[in-house]
């Protein structure tokens, strides 16, 4: 059924059942959302165990990131957090949380820091962008799959395994990232 929800607008496949364009899939796919808003399942999963990721294409491959972005001038860390959200993921959020940052130096000497928040208050529903598909997935399937920028050590630091920095010296002949 979810399949029919994601149909595209000229047909509807669930990789079992092919439906051409003369079926009307916008209606099919709003009554299945009103359905699983009233199941408390607006998000097409429940929100428990559930991490919200994008896909990106690095090269050739497909990988996971989390959605995210960089700080306007003038803008708080905050209002960039839940305004790159919005842009990447339709959705509004509130009440972050922080958990730690991500940071390495840069060839010029400069220092690069990533703030790690997360968050399950939001409204709105999961729209993808020009940027990637946007999705929920398991929090144990996403440390399976093919991440980039190191998205299984920041995991840690969001379910508080100890860790609040992921560090990493670009400048050093062993490069990997440390959790401190």
């Amino acid at each position: 059924m979810l399949a029919y929800i994601n149909a595209n607008a000229m047909t509807a496949n669930d990789d079992i059942h092919f439906v051409n364009d003369s079926f009307d899939v916008t209606a099919c796919r709003n009554t299945f959302k009103l359905l699983f808003e009233i199941m408390g399942q607006d998000q097409y999963f429940n929100n428990n165990g559930n991490v919200l990721v994008k896909a990106k294409v690095v090269g050739e491959k497909q990988c996971l990131i989390f959605p995210g972005g960089h700080i306007e001038s003038h803008e708080s860390v905050v209002d960039s957090v839940i305004g790159e959200i919005k842009e990447e993921t339709g959705l509004t959020i509130s009440d972050l949380e922080f958990c730690g940052i991500k940071d390495w130096g840069e060839h010029d000497g400069s220092q690069y820091i990533v703030f790690l928040y997360k968050t399950n208050k939001y409204e709105g529903y999961i729209q993808s962008s020009i940027e990637g598909e946007v999705f929920r997935m398991p929090l144990e399937d996403s440390k399976e799959k093919e991440t980039i920028w190191h998205l299984n050590m920041m995991l840690d630091i969001f379910c508080k395994k100890g860790a609040a920095e992921l560090y990493f010296n670009r400048e050093s002949l062993d490069d990997s990232p440390i959790l401190k």
